[in-house]
C-alpha cells in the first residue's frame, strides 16, 4: 500500500488568492462549493498548496461549518458512548493497529488513539455503517492532512452525508454497488478496447475496483496523486471517482491490453496505479476531453438510476 506523506509537487498556484479564498474573503456562503468560477476551478486542478488543503477541504465539505455548530459534540459523543461499546469496537483497534504503520502519526500510540477516537465516534453517530474497512484509510488520511481530531471526525461525517452516494459503507453496500455497474458503463463507452479484452478474460469490475472506490483511492495511487484528486473530489463531488478511475485505466491500457491470462490481469490490476507518480499528467489525463468526453453530473446521476432499477429488478 502506498505510503503516507511525501514531497509535495510543485504547483502553479496562485498563492495570494488561495489564501484569500481560504480565508473566506472570495465567499460568504459554505460549503464553498456555491463559488465555481472558472480561476478557481484551474486553481483546484493544479493543486491546493498542502498548507491550505485541509482547511479549505473542511470548508469544500462543510465540516468546518458543522465543528462550528456543533462544538464540544464529538467529546460528548465518546464520552457517552464509550460505555455502549458496540459489536465493532474489536474490529476498529486491530484495523487502526495495521492502518499507514510506517507513518510517523501512526508508529506512535498517541497517533493511533487519535485515529481510533475518529472511527469509534463514527460509528456511533452514524450506526448504520457502525465500522466498515477501508474507512480506517480515508480517515487516517484525513488525520495526517487536518492536523486536527475533532475536523477530520466532521470532515468524515460531513464526506458521508453531502458527498459520497449513500449506501457505500453500510452492510449491503448497495451505493458502492451502483457506483461499480456505472464504472463498468463507463469503461465500455470510453474505453472500449479494454472493455472487450476484459469479457474475453472473465475480468469483472468489481474483482479490482471494489477497494478502489471504497477506500478513495488511497491505497491505489501514490499518496501526492491521491490529493490531488481529493482536491478535485471534495470540489467537485463524488463524479470525480469515475474520472479517476477511467484515467487510471487509459494511462495504463496498452500494457493491460499485452496482458493474455486471467490471473496475470488480476495481478496487475490490483497494483495498476502504484507508479502513478506524476500528478500533473495524472490529473491533465482525467480531463482529456479527446477520450473521457463530457462528465456533467446530470449523466452521472442518470447512469446511476439506472444501475439503481437494475439492482432492484435483480432483486424482486
Amino acid at each position: 500500500s502506498s505510503s503516507i506523506g511525501g514531497t509535495s509537487s510543485n504547483v502553479a498556484t496562485d498563492d495570494a488568492s488561495l489564501e484569500r479564498f481560504a480565508h473566506g474573503r472570495d465567499t460568504s456562503q459554505t460549503p464553498v462549493k456555491k463559488t465555481r468560477s472558472a480561476r478557481l476551478k484551474n486553481l483546484i486542478r493544479s493543486g491546493i498548496p498542502s498548507e491550505y488543503r485541509g482547511h479549505l477541504w473542511g470548508m469544500f465539505v462543510g465540516a468546518a461549518e458543522r465543528l462550528a455548530r456543533e462544538p464540544g459534540e464529538y467529546r460528548r459523543t465518546l464520552e457517552t458512548q464509550a460505555r455502549l461499546g458496540g459489536a465493532w469496537v474489536n474490529e476498529v483497534t486491530k484495523d487502526v493497529d495495521r492502518t499507514h504503520t510506517r507513518h510517523r502519526l501512526y508508529a506512535s500510540s498517541r497517533g493511533r488513539d487519535k485515529l481510533k477516537r475518529i472511527l469509534l465516534a463514527l460509528g456511533w453517530k452514524r450506526p448504520d455503517i457502525g465500522y466498515c474497512q477501508a474507512i480506517n484509510f480515508v480517515a487516517s488520511v484525513l488525520l495526517v492532512t487536518m492536523r486536527d481530531e475533532e475536523l477530520a471526525f466532521w470532515f468524515l461525517v460531513s464526506m458521508l452525508e453531502h458527498l459520497i452516494p449513500p449506501h457505500y459503507y453500510t452492510s449491503g453496500m448497495e451505493g458502492l454497488i451502483i457506483d461499480l455497474g456505472v464504472f463498468r458503463e463507463l469503461i465500455r463507452t470510453k474505453l472500449p478496447r479494454l472493455d472487450a479484452h476484459f469479457q474475453q478474460h472473465n475480468i469483472e469490475v468489481f474483482q479490482f475496483a471494489t477497494e478502489w472506490f471504497l477506500c478513495l483511492f488511497v491505497n491505489t495511487l501514490p499518496f501526492e496523486t491521491t490529493m490531488r484528486v481529493w482536491d478535485l473530489l471534495y470540489f467537485h463531488g463524488s463524479k470525480v471517482l469515475f474520472r479517476c478511475g477511467l484515467a487510471i485505466l487509459k494511462i495504463r491500457e496498452e500494457y493491460i491490453l499485452s496482458l493474455d491470462t486471467f490471473e496475470k490481469l488480476i495481478m496487475c490490476l490490483q497494483n495498476v496505479g502504484q507508479e502513478l507518480y506524476d500528478c500533473d499528467t495524472f490529473v491533465s489525463v482525467m480531463h482529456e476531453k479527446s477520450w473521457i468526453g463530457s462528465f456533467p453530473s446530470s449523466k452521472v446521476e442518470a447512469l446511476r438510476s439506472e444501475q439503481r432499477d437494475k439492482l432492484e429488478k435483480a432483486r424482486e
